[in-house]
């Protein structure tokens, strides 16, 4: 048994739920396996960018912040590999063909597996209905036709009922079914023939942002993590645009006087040399 669990009868301490996933969620990347990460990088600038990243989650919204700011900046990079190869840009339009494909990357195609051969329209309540496989889809983007059908009605036996009783509730329980389906394939017959690209970029947002906060994680601990995922076009090379431009910002939010361009100066030669320097200056010079 673990002993970092304490019962809900002991007097309360305020570190009792400081192991719970929430409070871990906002915990920053340790600086110390950064170091480590770090220490095997031969390139300047990709070490330079784990220590950012590092610095980044200690910031308020952590890494949250950091991945919303990142996408919202590179919103051009987003997207599956199908979709690059079709194009992302505002207007694009994926006809039919294009948005089955693109969808198969997303989430893959939901189909029914019911192998009995009634219409599902006539209410025979003999056996199971066979429903067309190609119209069946229970995801994003469903095409004219596509809809998901209402579960099939599961009845309870009754010992109490009689045989009569039990058809008559199997029947109505069956029309029911035979009515919701109707009515959702009237619905489908109106899904849209074809979808902008924006769409499926935003579809891709938020399983892209959980995906990319975990990636950049881990890329900073794991020595055998190079970065890069799936739907979001060189991660490496946003990132370092990212960098760049914050760094810009920040030095642009800094008045240019005598004094800070000397202190810019020292740093740079400090980490230029990797030795200690001194800034030193009269009090009140700002």
């Amino acid at each position: 048994m673990t002993t970092r669990r304490a019962s809900f009868t002991e007097p309360l301490s305020q570190e009792r739920y400081m192991s719970s996933p929430e409070y871990s969620e906002l915990r920053c990347i340790s600086g110390t396996a950064v170091a480590a990460r770090a220490a095997l990088l031969t390139d300047p600038k990709e070490k330079a960018l784990l220590f950012f990243i590092q610095e980044m989650s200690r910031r308020p919204g952590g890494l949250k912040k950091l991945v919303a700011d990142l996408l919202a900046m590179s919103a051009a990079r987003v997207g599956t590999p199908l979709m690059r190869k079709l194009g992302t840009k505002p207007g694009t339009i994926y006809q039919s063909e294009d948005v089955k494909a693109v969808r198969r990357e997303l989430e893959g195609t939901i189909v029914s597996d019911w192998d009995d051969n009634v219409d599902p329209d006539d209410g025979n309540t003999a056996c199971r209905f066979n429903i067309e496989h190609d119209l069946i889809y229970c995801g994003n983007f469903p095409l004219p036709g596509e809809y998901n059908p209402p579960d099939w009605p599961r009845i309870r036996w009754n010992p109490a009922a009689t045989m009569a009783e039990y058809k008559e509730q199997a029947a109505g329980s069956v029309a029911e079914w035979v009515a919701e389906n109707k009515a959702r394939k009237a619905m489908a017959a109106k899904n849209p023939r074809c979808y902008p690209a924006a769409a499926f970029a935003d579809a891709l947002r938020e399983p892209l942002t959980i995906e990319i906060e975990e990636h950049l994680v881990e890329s900073c601990i794991n020595p055998a993590c190079s970065l890069g995922v799936k739907n979001f076009w060189a991660l490496q090379e946003a990132l370092f645009q990212f960098k760049a431009r914050h760094e810009e910002a920040a030095r642009a939010s800094i008045a240019q006087t005598a004094v800070t361009l000397a202190v810019r100066r020292t740093l740079a030669r400090g980490l230029r040399t990797r030795k200690i320097v001194v800034v030193n200056g009269e009090e009140g010079l700002g």
